[in-house]
């Protein structure tokens, strides 16, 4: 007892004051005691080793052998039984040792193949099905995907992670879901075989566990995995109602989305999706929406013109479905009118551009639209207007009506369009070009266009200026 004391004694004054107790005198009895008789001793100079092995490993890199032997002896019960627990042996001191080991093998190869044997066998021995074990065990997995790597080691690791996944224990689902994130974060090999048991951890009720394992989902998601974990983090997002789960939700699905997709068509229709949900549409960052209709007016940018009207087309037929839902978010509601005033030609024979106009000024007199969304709704009758080189009745009566629109900018929009259908029919297509929303506008500087008016004028003695 007195020597345990006076190792714990003898750290607390270092950290006081080192200039009367270097970390080479420390360090110098931390040595003697490590191999003392009495456990209780070593366990007590471990304490210190641990501590100061975190603020510099390198005085203690030699130490690796000595405390690889002393958890050989430890899991091979050489120790008395009064520091078993639940016939474990000393659990506390396995854990101990392994989080110094972890420590000194980081980024060091040749330290680290010297615990590869005790580790396998701890983990081996550990695995009893108590809960100290379960502790030990995910120490050495803290251990095993912190040292220089070993593929036994990471298949031992990831197998033991799996037990932890099928216990109705939520702790312990916790752990395993934590444990398997530092797997999978260096060795995302490994997440295959667990993704069902991953994804089925986001469906329980601890709020705790579903965060962690909607950050592992994240982790583990790849090119190959990503249409299974997008679609279930979908069904997951219209189930849920906790807000901050909602908004982490949106937000990874449309950053993994986007990261991985297979496709530029199953891109979109996945977007789409996340804008439908409900609640989540005000959820996503508006630059999505704006990127998934440059997507569209760009292309893949591989100039495979084929390919990019395939896409277009699968866009314009998913919201040409959604034309009948009595509600949407604003940002889908936005998206899916450019999209259509943009390319529901490209669909006419399935869907008469008139029908499509006559759906579009349908929802433009909902109440419930928002004045930004009522602006992108009037912009796609008009583009439809232009395509089909006539006004229907329906348009005509929807943009007279907002020609006395309390919204100045659609007042305008509406009195100027008014202007052109009636006095000047012939260039609506100037005016509203078919999928020209990324063609390069010249700008003339110099006015050429008022070269020969202002020449008259001169000529009629008008001043210059």
């Amino acid at each position: 007892l007195v020597r345990k004391k006076a190792i714990i004694a003898l750290h607390r004054l270092h950290q006081l004051d080192q200039s009367n107790i270097s970390a080479e005198d420390l360090t110098s009895n931390l040595r003697r005691v490590l191999c003392d008789r009495d456990p209780s001793v070593m366990g007590a100079s471990l304490c210190v080793i641990e501590k100061m092995t975190l603020k510099n490993p390198l005085p203690f890199k030699d130490l690796v052998p000595s405390l690889v032997s002393i958890l050989k002896q430890i899991i091979e019960h050489r120790l008395p039984s009064e520091f078993d627990y639940h016939r474990l042996p000393a659990p506390w001191l396995q854990m101990k040792l392994i989080r110094i080991l972890s420590i000194l093998g980081k980024g060091d190869k040749a330290s680290s193949e010297g615990m590869y044997a005790i580790l396998a066998e701890t983990i081996k021995r550990a695995d009893t099905g108590i809960n100290a074990g379960f502790a030990v065990v995910y120490e050495v997995v803290k251990c095993v995907t912190t040292i220089y790597p070993n593929t036994q080691l990471l298949d031992g690791a990831a197998n033991a992670i799996s037990r932890f996944m099928e216990s109705n224990n939520h702790n312990l689902k916790y752990l395993g879901v934590t444990g398997l994130s530092r797997i999978v974060k260096e060795h995302p090999q490994y997440a295959a075989a667990h993704q069902m048991a991953v994804v089925e951890c986001l469906g329980d009720a601890d709020e705790t566990l579903q965060r962690k394992t909607l950050e592992l989902l994240f982790e583990m998601c790849n090119p190959v995995n990503v249409e299974f974990i997008a679609t279930k983090l979908l069904a997951f997002l219209k189930d849920t109602n906790d807000d901050f789960l909602r908004r982490q939700l949106t937000e990874r699905i449309a950053i993994i989305s986007e990261k991985f997709a297979p496709s530029q068509a199953w891109y979109i229709g996945t977007i789409i999706a996340l804008f439908a949900i409900p609640g989540a549409g005000e959820l996503v960052d508006p630059e999505i929406a704006q990127n998934l209709m440059a997507l569209l007016a760009e292309g893949a940018g591989d100039d495979d013109e084929d390919e990019d009207t395939a896409m277009r087309i699968s866009a314009v037929a998913t919201f040409a479905d959604l034309l009948d839902q009595p509600r949407m978010p604003p940002i889908l509601l936005q998206t899916m009118a450019w999209s259509l005033g943009e390319y529901a030609y490209l669909l006419e024979d399935a869907l008469p551009l008139g029908e499509v106009c006559g759906k579009l000024c349908k929802l433009a007199r909902w109440p419930v639209v928002d004045m930004p969304s009522r602006r992108y709704l009037i912009n796609a009758v008009f583009k439809l207007v232009a395509q089909m080189g006539t006004c229907p009745g329906v348009a005509a009566h929807l943009i007279d009506d907002f020609t006395k629109s309390r919204d100045p900018v659609l007042q305008q929009s509406c009195c100027e369009f008014q202007n052109l259908i009636t006095q000047s029919n012939q260039i609506l297509g100037c005016v509203f070009p078919v999928d020209a929303s990324c063609e390069d506008v010249g700008v003339d500087c110099g006015l050429s266009i008022m070269d020969s008016y202002v020449a008259s004028a001169v000529a009629g003695g008008a001043n210059v200026y």
